[in-house]
């Protein structure tokens, strides 16, 4: 796999730089969430961690369209402080999608891509990870909910074929 196999020397180099094809297409924002700590939830925006005490909440909610609900809704929100020139600290919201979602808690694994915001199409939720660096694709959601503060951590996720409830993030 690594080197030269059996005497045979690697193919030709018209293949592109790894570092081109190891780029986030689309240039979605990546979120990663890990648990909360006795000094801490720690929160990283594109690889930069957003300082402790300046993360309000981030909320995930994706509800599928049903009878009730044709159009459902997806969306993601970090809310977080931020100090303003005139040195008054002000909440202020931000749009997670287009974007990732990565949440690692309680030696569990939660991603979630939307492509567009407010929009199923690109939309893609993951579970766990595997050995060979793969989740496990979910289908059949009918609803998930995620909220992070810095004293909570709760996710739910409801199937769509018999309405059961089950807990992403258990204690």
């Amino acid at each position: 796999m690594f080197g030269i196999a059996n005497g045979t020397p690697p193919p030709p180099s018209n293949r592109p730089p790894a570092s081109e094809v190891a780029k986030i297409e689309g240039g979605l924002t990546h979120i990663i969430v890990s648990s909360p700590s006795s000094d801490g939830l720690h929160v990283f925006v594109n690889g930069q961690p957003i300082p402790t005490g300046e993360v309000e909440s981030l909320t995930l909610e994706i509800v599928a369209p049903d009878a009730s609900n044709q159009s459902g809704s997806v969306s993601a929100v970090l809310s977080r402080y931020v100090t303003g020139p005139d040195g008054v600290r002000a909440e202020k919201p931000y749009s997670l999608f287009p974007g990732t979602v990565e949440v690692t808690a309680r030696g569990r694994r939660l991603v979630v891509t939307c492509v567009q915001e407010g929009s199923f199409d690109g939309l893609w939720l993951g579970l766990g990870l595997r050995a060979d660096g793969t989740s496990s694709e979910l289908s059949g959601v009918g609803s998930l909910r995620l909220a992070v503060t810095p004293g909570l951590l709760d996710a739910k996720l409801v199937w769509s074929d018999n309405g059961t409830t089950e807990d992403l993030l258990p204690e």
